[in-house]
């Protein structure tokens, strides 16, 4: 029978770690969300649409950072024929 007492310890410590990294990030949202509503005197709305705002523009420099995404999202016009529109074509190479 194979000793398996070291991946016991070593997934037991993954299970420690991560619980405490939960925990570490749960009690500093509610410092957080307490001090948006208390404070701050805003509702809770106003404080997940900021942290949403945040959240998209860290991600989208993620994506442009790495270049994820390889389409944009592009508008156009032409006005000698009143028509406009939307189209997601490949980024623009130079």
């Amino acid at each position: 029978m194979p000793n398996i007492n070291s991946f016991l310890a070593s997934s037991m410590t993954a299970i420690i770690v991560s619980v405490s990294v939960f925990s570490a990030l749960f009690l500093l949202g509610s410092i957080l969300f307490i001090w948006w509503v208390e404070s701050k005197k805003r509702p809770f709305k106003e404080f997940l649409k900021v942290i949403g705002d945040k959240f998209a523009l860290i991600w989208g420099d993620f994506c442009g950072l790495f270049h994820i995404s390889g389409i944009v999202k592009t508008v156009y016009s032409d006005k000698t024929l009143n028509y406009s529109g939307t189209e997601f074509l490949p980024i623009p190479t130079k």
